[in-house]
């Protein structure tokens, strides 16, 4: 990748397998000290390595340059009005180097055992399997919210064939929760947080989990906003100030943060959470391809960003490792359905029941790496696939 920032002195670029950094200096600036010290800070965010030490020769050069013209060997090029620091062979595999710890996410000790007691051992990514990923409806502004999921996808993972299948759950599932009694699935996360969620979706699909990735409304947009925004077909115009406040009309568009978390948070279609639900899945699709679209010299720092919105028990070197592998030579596929369902009003509340026999066909389906869309179900919506004419429909009357 290669940046400016208009109010500093520098630009970065990333080649393959070398970060160059350059500073530029003008006539006898008075303020070169503190430029050098955003130089080096620059280099440790767009590397992701903590500290000069980590660039073995490319400290040297540095330090060099922080001494002035005294060590003139190490940077032939080194002058007084440029300096070039060149931090030689910046690979993959060193910046994933060091960064075997998980992204808890500010997680505490007890909540990062409680979810790793859910979660089944994988020795590596050589085999298919299922991972949860969950988006709290947490707002930095408000610490009152945050107590349940509004998403939660299950995502098999097959990097060998190169496939992701994405099965969402729909928030107001009716589940049976040990010692609660009934409930809906997004309330799992304010009984016993992600951990609770991921042995839910577990029961409710008959799968064995091996990883989750949990991120709330602010990380989302921050998210989209560090890779440079997401390309989506939207299918209904969004005009939904509860969801946010942008307007976004049908189509393909190109979205932001803002507009990504508000396509993702509207409830206002024809089957309400359904398409909702749909959206969610396409905004993570358009998430994953956009990464995996990178090069390898944009991956790390994408990577190193994401890792601030995150939180997951997967470390930044296994991320980097999972995304290389799905970056080879050949196509992606993605497979998207939602769990086999349908609505009732059960004691005046609604919930969204599942078909437990098509769910099970669907999963027969996902298990062998097949398209969940195929699978046989009764009655019940599973594709959220949306009607042109209840697309027309609602756009006419949200114009009216």
């Amino acid at each position: 990748i290669s940046g400016q920032y208009p109010d500093r002195k520098y630009y970065y670029e990333i080649a393959d397998r070398n970060l160059v950094t350059s500073l530029v200096l003008t006539e006898d600036d008075p303020e070169e000290p503190a430029l050098r010290e955003e130089l080096t800070e620059a280099l440790n965010q767009v590397s992701g390595l903590p500290g000069a030490d980590a660039f073995e020769r490319g400290d040297i050069r540095l330090n060099a340059c922080e001494r002035g013209m005294q060590r003139r060997e190490f940077v032939p090029e080194l002058s007084r009005h440029h300096v070039t620091v060149t931090c030689g062979a910046v690979h993959g595999s060193r910046f994933a180097a060091g960064r075997d710890e998980n992204l808890s996410g500010g997680k505490t000790a007890e909540e990062q055992l409680a979810i790793k007691e859910k979660l089944v051992s994988t020795v590596s990514y050589d085999e298919p399997f299922y991972m949860m990923l969950i988006g709290s409806d947490k707002r930095a502004s408000d610490e009152s919210m945050g107590e349940r999921s509004d998403t939660n996808i299950l995502v098999r993972v097959d990097a060998p064939n190169k496939q992701i299948t994405l099965i969402s759950i729909p928030r107001d599932t009716m589940i049976t929760i040990y010692g609660y009694g009934t409930c809906k699935f997004n309330a799992a996360y304010s009984v016993g947080g992600a951990a609770q969620v991921i042995e839910e979706a577990a029961k409710l699909c008959d799968v064995q989990i091996a990883h989750y990735a949990e991120i709330d409304f602010a990380g989302l947009e921050d998210l989209v906003d560090a890779v440079g925004g997401v390309d989506v077909d939207v299918p209904f115009d969004i005009d939904d100030w509860e969801a946010g406040p942008v307007t976004i009309s049908a189509g393909e568009q190109h979205l932001d943060g803002v507009a990504a978390l508000t396509f993702a948070r509207s409830r206002k279609y024809p089957d309400g959470d359904f398409t909702r639900t749909m959206n969610q899945r396409t905004l993570v699709k358009a998430l994953i391809s956009r990464v995996f679209a990178l090069s390898p010299g944009e991956l790390p720092a994408v990577i190193q960003a994401a890792s601030k919105y995150v939180a997951t028990d997967m470390s930044v070197k296994d991320i980097y490792g999972l995304a290389k592998q799905f970056q080879d030579e050949g196509s992606i596929t993605m497979y998207s359905a939602m769990v086999p369902s349908s609505t009732d009003m059960i004691d005046e509340v609604s919930y969204v029941i599942c078909d437990t026999y098509g769910l099970a066909n669907m999963m027969a389906i996902v298990n062998e790496g097949g398209d969940p869309g195929t699978a046989e179900v009764y009655g019940a919506a599973h594709s959220a696939l949306v009607d042109e004419g209840a697309v027309e429909a609602h756009n006419s009357a949200a114009s009216q």
